[in-house]
């Protein structure tokens, strides 16, 4: 935590670095961080969140190894569009490479998640 105060009336406070919260299962609690990942499996993984303490900018990593063809999915979450986008990983993993990561980012207003997520980084 930093806190200062300057000669301008500048003031920040609160956490400047974050460490990657790693979760197991399908809940991320925003809580714990504003920056989290997770491991999509050889099964269908429904991830939902805690919400974190009022409006916040959130990042997911969601991890993804060869041999799985799980599906990630949200609910409560809104898209641009209003399309769900597709986190298929039988699909990405098929057009090669070892694994798959996803980076999506949400928009937290207090009440609703708003989502964008690129796709398919790999090794």
């Amino acid at each position: 935590t930093l806190d200062v105060v300057g000669p301008y009336g500048m003031h920040v406070s609160g956490n400047i670095i974050s460490p990657i919260v790693v979760n197991s299962g399908g809940v991320v609690d925003w809580s714990k961080g504003r920056f989290q990942q997770i491991t999509v499996g050889s099964t269908n993984l429904s991830i939902t969140f805690k919400p974190p303490a009022g409006p916040s900018g959130l990042l997911l990593i969601i991890k993804r190894t060869a041999g799985g063809g799980g599906v990630a999915s949200f609910s409560g979450v809104q898209w641009p569009g209003g399309l769900t986008p597709s986190f298929n990983y039988s699909e990405a993993l098929a057009k090669g490479g070892s694994s798959v990561t996803d980076i999506v980012g949400f928009s937290f207003d207090g009440s609703s998640y708003y989502g964008n997520a690129n796709f398919d980084f790999k090794l």
